[in-house]
């Protein structure tokens, strides 16, 4: 029954994540899903959930496009697991990179983009393998711990990343604007960071 809270919690994190929208790209729910493909379990329903929050925010071609790579992604992975080749992270890391680079170049050469959109677009690859890495100690560490375990300094920095883009996929913040959103006497208020 743990086990399934915590399945349940990483299907929330990986809804959350995918509404992340940092300068309207999203980096970090390719990332979460890709680390959280490194652990044995729900893959499947973790893609699912990913896009599902992807949906809310961005349009239809950057959500094909992440469905594709998410796609690929799995479609390697287990070719490679039927042959009994077992992926390592840095390994994972650079399929997501090839996966998201061609995707994101066929992209780019059918719809038509300026300067600062082409540039934050192919940032989202370099920036989602370096997410990769960094959320995968959290997600570890939050499906595999054991009662009475403190997080060592990279899952806590994971966990605090973690929580903090949950912030920004659930509304708390808005990334593209710089403005913290809070809540002050019942009322929203919108301040300039």
């Amino acid at each position: 029954m743990e086990l399934q809270k915590r399945k349940l919690v990483q299907m929330i994190l990986g809804f959350f994540l995918g509404r992340v929208s940092l300068f309207g790209i999203n980096p970090i729910g390719i990332a979460f899903f890709a680390s959280g493909y490194m652990e044995t379990g729900i893959r499947i329903p973790l893609g699912i959930s990913v896009l599902l929050g992807m949906i809310t925010v961005f349009p239809v071609e950057t959500v094909l496009c992440h469905m594709m790579v998410m796609t690929s992604v799995i479609f390697v992975i287990d070719f490679l697991e039927k042959r009994n080749i077992r992926l390592h992270m840095l390994q994972t890391m650079f399929l997501l990179l090839c996966t998201l680079s061609i995707i994101t170049f066929i992209r780019l050469y059918f719809f038509s983009y300026d300067n600062l959109e082409k540039f934050a677009t192919v940032m989202e690859g370099v920036l989602s393998i370096a997410a990769t890495r960094i959320l995968y100690d959290g997600q570890h560490f939050l499906l595999e711990r054991k009662r009475g375990q403190y997080p060592g300094n990279e899952e806590l920095l994971s966990l605090v990343l973690l929580g903090m883009f949950v912030a920004l996929g659930h509304g708390i913040t808005d990334a593209d604007t710089g403005d913290l959103i809070t809540i002050s006497n019942g009322e929203l208020v919108t301040s300039n960071i």
